[in-house]
């Protein structure tokens, strides 16, 4: 993962002749508001032939913008009281400590509590970011809540299988 400006530096051995491929990720598309933002990720693949052999290595690569947005999106395991509750850990392999949460945002046109890092804001819909995470890591234990409706108390198959909310972050300021 780069910050604005770093560059990568990708360095194999090889043996015989060799080849490179680079993909690039598409971006996510669609009519909903909860979608990833202000990165581009590329995979480099490294293909090296000798005599019959042939070998393969790939690195992948994600440049973040300075401000770039990622839903946080966890499964819904509980239901206490009135509100239906998610609760899960996001990967502190991919969001290592450079990369902090700026401001946080509905995507679902709901009311989402969130708690994270020993702090606590509330997003609605139409209601703008709220700035209440602001310098938290990425990675670590959250949770959303969100009160159900009527209908969805009466109808289970109503509730939301999941909860979310749009993330947006930043690199350190040290790191810039």
């Amino acid at each position: 993962m780069l910050c604005e400006g770093e560059k990568a530096v990708v360095s194999w051995e090889a043996r015989g002749e060799t080849g490179m491929a680079v993909q690039e990720e598409t971006a996510e598309k669609g009519a909903h508001d909860c979608v990833p933002s202000g990165r581009d990720a590329f995979a480099f693949t490294l293909v090296a032939h000798r005599g019959s052999e042939e070998r393969e290595r790939r690195v992948e690569v994600v440049q973040l913008h300075l401000d770039f947005t990622e839903p946080i999106a966890i499964h819904t395991n509980s239901i206490e009281g009135t509100e239906v509750v998610a609760s899960g850990d996001k990967n502190s392999a991919l969001w290592d400590s450079r990369v902090e949460v700026a401001a946080i945002g509905s995507c679902q046109n709901r009311t989402v509590s969130v708690q994270h890092a020993g702090k606590t804001a509330t997003v609605e819909q139409g209601k703008g970011l709220s700035d209440a995470l602001a310098g938290t890591p990425v990675s670590g234990t959250w949770e959303l809540r969100s009160p159900l409706s009527a209908e969805e108390q009466s109808d289970p198959s109503l509730r939301p299988k999941e909860l979310k909310v749009l993330a947006t972050l930043r690199c350190r300021n040290d790191t810039r």
